[in-house]
């Protein structure tokens, strides 16, 4: 006589697969969202990075300039013979208020490599040193000059640096021309290079005239 022992075979039912599946989606869910918080705050920290990289730039082309215009004809801003087109006609620091740049461009007007779809706002504002820091005024005949650059990366980081340019007489002789700027690029392993501005702020010896 044979005997046949029949096993009871339970199957998945249709509220464990629900189940599951609900904690295999939100598992995903918040992975992904945390991998999404991730990657935008490593973006928006690069795009931090590189516009006061490119802020300090600018700070240092408008801070390389004079403090006011040389000419007696002075007014706050640039002056009717100075283009804010061609930089290279912009001579003194508030020259520069109001200028906007989309993209940035050197002050020769070529493009800052790496900075496509940024834009770059100048604004220069008179101002005064306090006991408390520094107080803008409205007063062509104040001391101090506060230059306020604000970079905007193409996904609307927004980055601002700021100099004060104070009015100290220079003992440069205006009729020598004295180079402001170095501009270089310095190569890197394969075909990339950084390219470097940095101002000339000391009063080079100048001979052979």
């Amino acid at each position: 006589m044979t005997l046949f022992q029949h096993g009871t075979r339970r199957g998945i039912s249709m509220i464990e697969v629900i189940a599951s599946t609900f904690i295999v989606s939100t598992i995903l869910l918040v992975s992904l969202t945390a991998s999404s918080n991730l990657m935008r705050s490593q973006t928006v920290a690069n795009a931090g990075v590189e516009g006061k990289l490119l802020g300090c730039r600018f700070l240092d082309e408008v801070t390389s300039l004079g403090f006011e215009d040389p000419g007696s004809n002075r007014v706050f801003g640039p002056e009717v013979d100075e283009l804010v087109t061609l930089r290279t006609s912009l001579d003194d620091v508030d020259d520069y208020h109001g200028l906007v740049l989309s993209p940035p461009t050197d002050r020769e007007g070529v493009a800052v490599n790496g900075y496509a779809g940024w834009s770059v706002a100048f604004s220069v504002s008179q101002a005064d040193a306090t006991s408390s820091g520094f107080v803008e005024l409205v007063n062509v005949e104040a001391p101090l000059r506060q230059v306020t650059v604000v970079c905007t990366s193409p996904t609307g980081t927004v980055t601002n640096v700021k100099a004060i340019v104070s009015s100290t007489v220079s003992t440069l002789d205006a009729s020598i021309a004295h180079q402001r700027q170095v501009k270089f690029a310095v190569s890197r392993s394969g075909s990339d290079s950084i390219e470097i501005v940095t101002p000339l702020r000391n009063q080079p010896t100048v001979s052979g005239l």
